[in-house]
């Protein structure tokens, strides 16, 4: 009878890294369900776990809290958005590729709504135990406003929009108005289409903001 060969050291850890990838992904799968159905605050790690498929134990070798389970599933989002807007970024016309990153947020805001609703719920509570849990959203803001300063400063170089403003400022204002809409949205039950709304804002937005 032959013998199986024996795997190498490199492709042993291939697997254990694969194998460790999957189980983390898993986690915040079942996780982000379990969240969705009991709210933050109910949802324990065992809940988690149970949800997961694993122990306690094999969990807690995956995450130390479940602020750190939250915190995870929100970083996951920030990538996916980032992700999402990247698919605008060979647009040559800054305006029309800030239109596009607009309505790319909004869609991914609408798909992800259950889960953005949570966040909402969980970052305004004041609880100062759920910092660690915004502070990857509150990356995500940063790095939002940077893409969309950095498109409207092609655009006023374009002429396109007022040279004579800040950037940042404005790419906030655009933010602003859009944030509007979407905390509208999310008190009306997440009833409508959300990126249905992109032109209306950008309508706002650029209105406010041509050469004078």
């Amino acid at each position: 009878m032959s013998r199986r060969p024996a795997r190498s050291p490199t492709l042993r850890k291939a697997f254990q890294r694969y194998a460790r990838v999957a189980y983390h992904e898993a986690i915040l799968e079942a996780a982000e369900r379990v969240f969705l159905r009991d709210g933050y605050h109910e949802t324990k790690i065992a809940d988690v776990a149970a949800e997961s498929g694993v122990s306690v134990g094999t969990l807690y070798n995956y995450f130390a809290s479940k602020e750190l389970i939250f915190a995870s599933i929100i970083e996951r989002g920030r990538t996916h958005l980032e992700q999402a807007v990247a698919g605008c970024a060979g647009l040559p016309d800054p305006v029309e590729r800030l239109r596009q990153v607009l309505g790319a947020a909004l869609r991914f805001i609408e798909e992800r709504g259950a889960m953005f609703a949570l966040y909402t719920q969980v970052g305004f509570s004041g609880d100062p135990d759920l910092r660690l849990c915004c502070a990857p959203a509150g990356a995500a803001y940063h790095a939002h406003v940077a893409t969309l300063a950095a498109i409207i400063g092609e655009a006023q170089e374009a002429e396109r929009l007022r040279a004579e403003l800040d950037p940042e400022a404005l790419a906030m204002a655009l933010v602003g108005i859009a944030n509007s809409f979407i905390y509208r949205w999310l008190d009306q039950g997440r009833q409508g289409d959300l990126p249905g709304r992109a032109d209306e804002i950008f309508s706002l937005f650029f209105d406010g903001a041509r050469p004078r």
